[in-house]
């Protein structure tokens, strides 16, 4: 689960690298400056090629974020099952302690009795 959690970590760092990338390039195309109509039309297609970067970040991240959700799920019910197995154990265990202690009083009971009955 530790490797889905970093790729889902990193895949957010990456998205949050383009859009911060994509701001500060949109802010730059606003500056007052000299800009010829190629300039612009160059800014507007390597905006679009960010914008796809973007979606395909977008895309991995939600990837991730499913691959992270199912291995969670899957901790989750092996957490499940190993309590239900240290449940049951420790329920085994509680019995055969009290089998233990039943056959043991028995024997005591036994022994007292055989020691009264020679008493007399």
């Amino acid at each position: 689960m530790a490797r889905e959690q970093q790729a889902y970590e990193q895949a957010q760092t990456q998205l949050q690298d383009l859009t911060d990338y994509q701001k500060g390039y949109i802010e730059h195309l606003k500056s007052p400056s000299q800009i010829t109509p190629s300039q612009i039309h160059t800014f507007y297609a390597f905006l679009n090629k960010v914008n796809q970067a973007i979606l395909a970040q977008e895309a991995q991240l939600e990837t991730a974020e499913r691959n992270l959700n199912q291995a969670r799920a899957h901790w989750r019910e092996k957490k499940a099952y190993h309590q239900a197995l240290e449940k049951l154990l420790q329920k085994r265990q509680k019995q055969a302690q009290q089998q233990r202690d039943k056959q043991e009083q028995k024997m005591l009971d036994e022994l007292a009795s055989q020691a009264g009955s020679r008493q007399y």
